[in-house]
Order: structure tokens, then C-alpha cells, then sequence
């Protein structure tokens, strides 16, 4: 989903000096600082969690080995890819300073971090109804066939990275430098192929509807039942003296779907806020009129927190599940040397 500035929106002339605006604190260099580095802080966590998650799946295959984990791998990877292509531009945009790359450079990057970072997006939310169909099946249905997605892994991965680059290859196109008062810029042109003014709404739209929307309904109803299920299954075990095995099995379906539906929840909780800004501002002029003096700092803090999503996964592993919690210990026991807690 485009959240650099990828609803391709048109240039609303927001008075830089804050003209008829009081009290514009934002405009500030310590509200500039403090944004930059708040956000430059999230990146570094993000990077650094989602590297713990995978070297830790990857350290334990035996301890990590259902496609449950093989998918938050390919979801941590794809975090670090947002995280360290989405930095360049959101730091850049609250320092309020130019692109920093000029030349080929600035010409390959301009597409390029937006593209990798909002396809990291479309990588998150196809991998989190994957995991939430493993779940469903594991839960409702655990003699069955496994879905043709978990058979063939490595296969359903490749898909979901293609299916993200193709629907954002089209920034390859609008995403362009442009000289601006003698400052290079990254700026959106739909123009000449596309109608400047319906094809970004356009596009912004099925976006939300394919990626935000529909997976919303989907993993509401497959997470509602797994619930269902694996309370109906409590109460069976609770009224069994026998069955030890399968209650062992029981506890951890239950441990990992909490795991897995907070993930899901903070994912759509760090989201909504941005994506609903933007809706907001794109079909309600009389919205985007309110929030006019106060729409730089809005888009930030809402994108700030869109951002966060991908450092505070590595945090929600970690509380709740002692194997991960375990293996990042002993991750970070080697690389700082100290006394093994697991």
C-alpha cells in the first residue's frame, strides 16, 4: 500500500512557514529533530528484532520447524526490507530537506525505496492470512490434507513477493525526480499515461480493498472460529482425566494463536490510523481543510506509528513464547557475552 506519499496524492500547498496557523510548534527544529530521530529509532529496532526472529528460526529448525515459523521468518525479512528503505524518505521528509540521492542514483532509488518498502506491506498482510489459514486448518480440520500452501512453501513465498512487486511496479512510472526551486526532488507524476487527479484515488483504492479490506474479513472470520474451537476444546479436555498428549497439543495451539492473533491485531492497529488519514484527506476536502496547519505533523506521527508495527512483531514473539524468547537470549548471550538465561 503506498504510504510514502504512494497515494500519488496532488501537492495540497500546506504553508511551509505556517501562515495563518498558530501556535505551529512543528515547525520547529526540535519537532523536526525529535521526529527524525524517533523514527530513526523504530528502523533501528525493527532491523535489529526481525534479525534476532530469523537467525533464531534459523539456529533451532528443529525447534522451528512448521510453517507457522517458516512464515513469520518471511514476514520478519520482509519488515527489514520496509524498515531500511522507508527510512531514507521519512527522515528526509521531517528534516524537511531535499532526497538525499541525485544522479542515476537518486533516479534508481526514487522508485525503488518506496517500491520495496510499501511491497514489504502487501508481503505482511498475505503472509499473515497464510499463517491465520494454517491456523484454521491446524485447529478446525488437524486430520486433513495439508492446504497446498504450506506443501509447497518456498513456492507460496516466491508468490508473495511476486504478487507485491507487480501490483507496486507501476512507481517505476510516477515516481521521478523533479527539480523544485533549485531542489531535487521525489515527487509522484501520473501524467503523461494516467489522469493526474482519478488514477491515484483509483489505484489508492483497490489498494485498501485488496490489501487491507478484504484481508480484514478474512482473517476475522478464520481467527473467530479458531477461538471458538479452541475454547469447545478446553471444555472437553477439562471434563478428561486421560489424554495427556492431546492436552499438551491443546496448550500449544492456544499459545500460539494468541501469539499469532496479536500479531495480527497490532498489525491492523499500527495501520488504521494512516490508511484512514488518507481516505480522509483524499475524499473529504472538508477533512483535509481542519487539518490543513497540522497535516505534516498528522501524516508523520500516523506513518511513525504505521512504521513501529515492524519493531514491536520482535517484542510480541518474545513475550509470548518462551522457544523465541529462549533463542534470542541465547542470541544475544553470544554476541554480548553474557550468562545464558535459557
Amino acid at each position: 500500500m503506498n504510504f510514502t506519499n504512494l497515494t500519488s496524492m496532488p501537492q495540497i500547498g500546506i504553508d511551509e512557514t505556517g501562515q495563518g496557523c498558530p501556535h505551529l510548534w512543528e515547525h520547529t527544529n526540535g519537532w523536526k529533530y525529535s521526529f527524525a530521530g524517533s523514527f530513526a529509532l523504530i528502523v533501528f529496532l525493527a532491523v535489529v528484532g526481525n534479525i534476532l526472529v530469523i537467525c533464531t528460526i534459523c539456529r533451532n529448525p528443529k525447534k522451528f520447524r512448521t510453517i507457522v515459523h517458516i512464515f513469520i521468518a518471511n514476514m520478519a525479512m520482509s519488515d527489514i526490507v520496509g524498515a531500511i528503505f522507508i527510512a531514507p524518505i521519512r527522515i528526509s521528509n521531517a528534516l524537511d530537506v531535499p532526497f538525499p540521492l541525485k544522479g542515476t542514483l537518486g533516479a534508481i532509488m526514487c522508485p525503488l525505496s518506496p517500491f520495496l518498502s510499501d511491497s514489504s506491506f502487501v508481503v505482511s498482510v498475505l503472509t499473515i492470512i497464510i499463517i491465520a489459514a494454517e491456523r484454521f486448518q491446524a485447529v478446525v480440520f488437524p486430520r486433513r490434507h495439508l492446504l497446498p500452501f504450506t506443501q509447497y512453501r518456498c513456492l507460496s513465498i516466491f508468490t508473495i513477493w511476486f504478487i507485491a512487486f507487480a501490483f507496486y511496479s507501476p512507481y517505476f512510472y510516477t515516481k521521478r525526480l523533479v527539480s523544485e526551486d533549485d531542489e531535487i526532488l521525489c515527487d509522484t507524476k501520473w501524467e503523461p499515461a494516467f489522469d493526474p487527479d482519478i488514477s491515484p484515488r483509483v489505484y489508492f483504492v483497490v489498494d485498501v480493498i485488496l490489501f487491507w479490506a478484504i484481508p480484514a474479513i478474512l482473517l476475522v472470520g478464520m481467527y473467530g472460529v479458531v477461538l471458538i474451537y479452541l475454547k469447545r476444546q478446553g471444555d472437553n479436555f477439562r471434563s478428561m482425566v486421560s489424554l495427556e498428549r492431546q492436552r499438551v497439543r491443546q496448550i500449544r495451539d492456544q499459545n500460539i494463536s494468541a501469539m499469532l492473533i496479536t500479531v495480527t491485531v497490532a498489525f491492523y492497529v499500527t495501520w488504521s490510523p494512516f490508511i484512514t488519514f488518507y481516505l480522509l484527506v483524499m475524499f473529504l476536502p472538508r477533512a483535509l481543510e481542519i487539518i490543513l496547519c497540522h497535516y505534516n505533523t498528522l501524516e508523520f506521527v500516523f506513518s511513525l506509528m504505521a512504521t513501529s508495527n515492524s519493531a514491536i512483531n520482535p517484542f510480541i514473539y518474545f513475550i509470548l513464547n518462551k522457544t523465541y524468547r529462549c533463542g534470542m537470549l541465547q542470541l544475544l548471550s553470544i554476541v554480548c557475552s553474557f550468562h545464558k538465561i535459557c
